[in-house]
């Protein structure tokens, strides 16, 4: 509205609309079991620029510090195995799955690694909400995830702001 100014808060929260605010790695390789969703340990922050992770406490989880809209993206490495017939991730929102955030592939032919790219995913979190990448496959037994410089799981968190 004409006239009206804009508190510290709202300044800030523009300013960060478009924010990639942060992102993770994983450099551990993490056993992952058959058939279950298990979230990601991000061991490495590019940058966390709202305090959102720790590598000690939680490390699959980014919590929420600002209330907004976020955009998600990420995606999982395997580690090469011809066993099963898929490999998996999906994003949770306070341990339970998101609806419509579930990508499966099947695995790449000749027990070469593979790269499951999540999908994309508009949330709205409110602070103390945490969102995670949970990966899934079904070998029949563990399966390591796929660290090695450009195969390593990876998770960004974007702000996109508050509703109008």
């Amino acid at each position: 509205f004409a006239g009206q100014i804009p508190t510290a808060q709202e300044l800030d929260d523009t300013a960060l609309v478009g924010t990639v605010v942060c992102q993770l790695r994983q450099t551990v390789a993490q056993a992952i079991p058959s058939t279950s969703f298990t979230g990601l340990n991000f061991d490495t922050e590019d940058y966390d620029l709202l305090g959102g992770h720790s590598t000690v406490t939680n490390p699959s989880r980014y919590t929420c510090q600002r209330e907004g809209w976020y955009l998600l993206s990420g995606g999982v490495g395997w580690a090469a195995s011809v066993a099963g017939n898929y490999r998996g991730c999906t994003w949770r929102l306070n341990s339970s799955p998101l609806n419509g955030s579930q990508q499966l592939l099947s695995p790449v032919t000749g027990g070469f690694q593979t790269i499951v790219a999540a999908r994309p995913y508009m949330v709205y979190l409110v602070p103390g909400d945490f969102i995670d990448l949970a990966a899934e496959h079904n070998t029949g037994a563990n399966l390591n995830t796929w660290v090695t410089s450009n195969g390593q799981p990876n998770m960004q968190v974007a702000y996109a702001g508050l509703p109008n």
